[in-house]
């Protein structure tokens, strides 16, 4: 099992509070004749169902799997790690937890396009020329380096002819 490392520091404090016991596991039941016994799944689920009636909010453990994939997704997570994560057999199963947000849509659009552009500029030989179209918001330095190459590229053209349309 992977966690992060708030979620260890959190886990080590839990700990420190926790009555002692002998048991391996981490979470335990602290009321009824199981007091000391190991949380079980379906003691996870009563919880979040009792919360969940409680707060009058829709959620259950199953809507959490939901918005972890897309956020890993969204992060660049391949899609077979969040497959393992989540234990499905199927990579199908593991698509439909995936909503795909427009940004990540965006992002991936203008990094292919790094690639394609040059190519298609060049005739299909690799490292010809032309750039492709990165949005301002995803170059490193901001835009200004693009602006004062175009404008050095429309001082060079013949007056005739109008500036290229950007």
């Amino acid at each position: 099992m992977y966690i992060s490392p708030d979620t260890h520091r959190a886990l080590l404090e839990y700990l420190q509070v926790r009555p002692r016991t002998k048991a391996r596991q981490v979470f335990l039941v602290e009321k009824s004749p199981y007091t000391g016994k190991p949380l079980s799944v379906r003691g996870i689920q009563k919880r979040m169902e009792y919360y969940a009636r409680k707060t009058r909010v829709t959620v259950g453990c199953h809507h959490l799997r939901h918005p972890m994939a897309t956020q890993l997704l969204n992060a660049d997570a391949a899609l077979v790690s969040i497959q393992d994560l989540l234990g499905h057999s199927p990579i199908k199963t593991t698509q439909r937890y995936c909503r795909v947000s427009n940004l990540k849509v965006k992002r991936d659009y203008y990094k292919a396009m790094e690639v394609v552009m040059p190519r298609t500029l060049s005739g299909g030989r690799a490292g010809g020329g032309g750039s492709a179209p990165t949005p301002p918001e995803f170059t490193a330095r901001g835009n200004r380096e693009g602006q004062e190459k175009r404008r050095t590229e429309r001082q060079a053209l013949p007056l005739r002819h109008p500036p290229p349309r950007r």
